[in-house]
């Protein structure tokens, strides 16, 4: 059974409404992704908190999904600046596909050092690309990336 807190039955929706007003006019505003997910992350602690002290389920669940909803921001953000990092310090990912793989390599390792990772399909020319990844967004790739190969193995007709 609830204690008394003498808060009056509205004040949980009055708070969530609050919280939810100021993130999206914030949002309106044009605040940064890093402000926004700090006071999303702030909110959800603050009504968690009411949730315990009201002991009642709504605020923990709306504190819940915000939470989760930040984490999902922050993790958007950084997958984001990898994207636009990549883009920025990498070279064209060259043409590769129905070239001999000993060549490919080459092309790939001139800029520095990558892995290649290679499979070998059951068709296609021996030793000859027939796929290549490990791109980034832009069609760039740089040091330290994962290119991965897809090398043909029966013997030439």
């Amino acid at each position: 059974m609830p204690r008394d807190t003498h808060l009056p039955a509205f004040v949980p929706a009055a708070a969530i409404a609050a919280a939810t007003a100021l993130l999206v006019l914030l949002a309106l505003a044009d605040a940064p992704g890093s402000v926004l997910i700090i006071l999303a992350l702030l909110v959800a602690a603050g009504l968690a908190a009411l949730a315990v002290v009201l002991e009642k389920a709504t605020p923990a669940v709306v504190a819940f999904a915000l939470g989760a909803a930040a984490l999902l921001g922050m993790l958007g953000m950084e997958l984001g600046g990898r994207a636009g990092r990549s883009a920025e310090h990498g070279v064209p990912f060259p043409a590769v596909v129905g070239m001999k793989v000993d060549k490919a390599r080459k092309l790939f390792e001139q800029h520095g050092p990558v892995e290649i990772v290679i499979q070998r399909a059951s068709y296609g020319e021996r030793n000859v690309v027939l796929r290549a990844t490990g791109y980034g967004p832009h069609g760039t790739y740089g040091r330290g990336s994962i290119i991965r190969l897809v090398v043909g193995t029966r013997p030439p007709r």
